[in-house]
């Protein structure tokens, strides 16, 4: 009787699956579909991805609420601005990372046998 366990097989994916992957990791979250295909570091994309949005949204509120209260363009050497630029290169470096991941997951998909007539 075997005592310890590795988990279940790592099934390969099909291409059908492997292109909804792509598809989830570059048009709806960086991160997600790589997670779905059963790697890792697709929870690291989907949380530094997140961060980059947060980062953008915490400084679009900062610049737009300094705006607001003194009634002048802050430019864009204020520090929430920078921010705000910050986690969109964030995110872009991350969907790029996604991008790449995705080409890794259609390659490694199994390809369908050919039909024989």
């Amino acid at each position: 009787m075997k005592t310890s366990s590795t988990g279940p097989a790592k099934l390969p994916l099909s291409r059908s699956k492997a292109w909804a992957c792509a598809g989830t990791n570059l048009l709806l979250w960086p991160g997600l579909g790589t997670t779905m295909a059963r790697r890792w570091h697709g929870l690291v994309q989907m949380g530094v991805s997140a961060a980059g949005v947060v980062m953008v949204l915490i400084g679009f509120a900062g610049y737009f609420a300094r705006y607001y209260d003194t009634l002048e363009r802050p430019g864009w050497g204020d520090a929430y601005a920078n921010v705000a630029v910050g986690g969109a290169a964030l995110f872009a470096l991350t969907w790029f990372w996604a991008l790449i991941s995705s080409l890794f997951i259609l390659r490694s998909a199994v390809r369908p046998p050919p039909r024989l007539a």
